[in-house]
């Protein structure tokens, strides 16, 4: 079950467009600052598939301008050493 969590910065002028359209999204939860035009997107998939589909609807919202991974945790598979 990966869970990872990200910083999103918006575009200049854009934050409210990308808090809107983080907020279209399944899958995670959203923290916009109150004090700073950025906000912390808290993702949690239950299977690999659904976390990469997650990040591509992430990485096509135009408004976002950077989305910093500052974590990331992924249960080992019984394959893993």
């Amino acid at each position: 079950m990966p869970i990872k969590s990200y910083l999103a910065f918006p575009k200049p002028g854009r934050y409210p467009h990308m808090l809107s359209a983080l907020e279209q999204c399944d899958g995670l939860e959203l923290y916009p600052s109150e004090n700073r035009e950025l906000a912390v997107v808290v993702t949690d998939s239950a299977t690999s598939e659904q976390e990469q589909s997650l990040e591509t609807e992430l990485a096509g919202i135009e408004d976002i301008q950077c989305l910093a991974m500052v974590f990331g945790h992924a249960e080992p598979t019984s394959m893993e050493v």
